[in-house]
């Protein structure tokens, strides 16, 4: 069977869809293919390699290698047009190109054209649209949003509750410090008496007493805020990978700080604790100012 001029429509089709080949069928072979003009020259496809698959085939951004289509064996020549740390839904040894291409490339080596078996689409409403695809479809197919798939359901709970400890931890810490100085208070009265005596005013004690509090809780702030940050370094991008399921381990995580809750935690800390020192230092001032106490009066 040999094909001739090529209609669409009725019309002569364009230079480049003109058909001039034999087809052979049989009952056997029922179908055959007649390539377009030009069809032939293929040009190489272009690839997106996960880092993974790039590593193991020594490829870099420009080289050129070959692949294996299984639907029908087609070999596809393809090059290297990026390398990313994973490609969606393959992860880092997988393989992005264009269908187009490809099938075009397949289509000429006489293959079987692959088809698509997902699509993706970008919306600003991926809820609604999701539903309205589910109501109006016409053949078996499945819909599946960003929400679907995030693990933020299971997540979500759990960074809240290390919120909650965080909070409760800092509670505990403020309790500790107004313990801590009255402890002192009751420590240090003797201090208090004597320094009287030698003429040191009860405000110039106060201040004292205050600069001492202010000065270890300030190094215990930036202690703990230091060692917090390294050990958010070492730990957070591998307990993010681990609690989303079948993420590669070529996918990079981000190291990003929540800034308004840590903000709210360190604020409401250091006020809670800028008002026992207030409060030590007033208790200080008064006991200082107190005439005729003796270090017996504790």
């Amino acid at each position: 069977m040999r094909f001739g001029d090529v209609l669409v429509d009725g019309a002569p089709a364009a230079s480049d869809l003109l058909a001039d080949a034999v087809v052979l069928v049989s009952a056997k072979a029922p179908t055959g293919r007649a390539p377009v003009a030009g069809a032939t020259d293929v040009a190489p496809v272009s690839a997106v390699l996960g880092a993974a698959l790039a590593a193991r085939i020594d490829a870099q951004r420009g080289d050129a290698f070959t692949f294996r289509v299984l639907t029908g064996g087609a070999d596809v020549a393809a090059v290297v047009s990026d390398i990313a740390p994973a490609v969606a839904g393959a992860g880092g040894s997988g393989l992005l190109v264009d269908l187009a291409e490809l099938s075009r490339a397949a289509f000429v080596s006489g293959a079987g054209v692959p088809a698509y078996t997902d699509r993706w689409i970008s919306t600003s409403e991926p809820a609604a649209v999701a539903d309205g695809i589910s109501r109006e479809r016409s053949t078996a197919l499945t819909t599946t949003t960003r929400a679907d798939a995030s693990s933020e359901p299971l997540i979500g709970p759990a960074v809240a509750a290390l919120w909650a400890g965080a909070g409760g931890a800092l509670l505990f810490a403020a309790v500790a410090v107004a313990a801590l100085s009255a402890a002192l208070s009751r420590a240090r009265f003797g201090e208090v008496v004597v320094l009287r005596a030698l003429g040191m005013p009860a405000r110039l004690q106060a201040r004292a007493r205050s600069a001492e509090l202010a000065a270890a809780l300030g190094t215990a702030v930036v202690v703990g805020a230091v060692v917090g940050a390294l050990t958010a370094v070492a730990t957070a991008r591998e307990l993010a990978r681990a609690a989303v399921a079948g993420a590669p381990a070529s996918l990079g995580v981000d190291l990003t700080l929540d800034v308004l809750p840590w903000a709210i935690g360190l604020v409401a800390f250091v006020a809670a604790t800028a008002l026992i020192g207030r409060l030590a230092a007033a208790s200080v001032r008064r006991l200082a100012a107190t005439p005729g106490i003796r270090e017996e009066e504790r």
